[in-house]
């Protein structure tokens, strides 16, 4: 998959509760950087942020920057986007 191909896939979150630890996806080799990840989302996400879903990054050749499995993506972005979800029913709940 291109750079250009992945910033343009639309993001597909599942709708679920909890923080339950990250499934596994198919292996792969395939690897994307922080930087994309970020551009495809359109907002920031720290790597910390990323492990506490339970995404490790993996490490390169010339161990710069942070790279997650291109696999994973689909499930970093139901994570990122359940965790979102949280926040939002603490805040109306908080609000209420």
């Amino acid at each position: 998959m291109t750079e250009s191909e992945f910033l343009n896939e639309p993001a597909e979150a599942t709708a679920s509760s909890g923080h339950a630890s990250a499934p596994k996806a198919a292996e792969s080799t395939a690897l994307v950087n922080l930087g994309a990840i970020n551009a495809a989302l359109r907002f920031t996400v720290s790597p910390a942020l990323i492990a506490q879903l339970g995404f490790n990054y993996r490490p390169n050749e010339k161990n710069i920057g942070k790279f997650y499995r291109e696999a994973d993506l689909p499930l970093i972005y139901e994570a990122i986007a359940r965790h979102v979800l949280a926040l939002a029913a603490r805040q109306i709940k908080t609000a209420a």
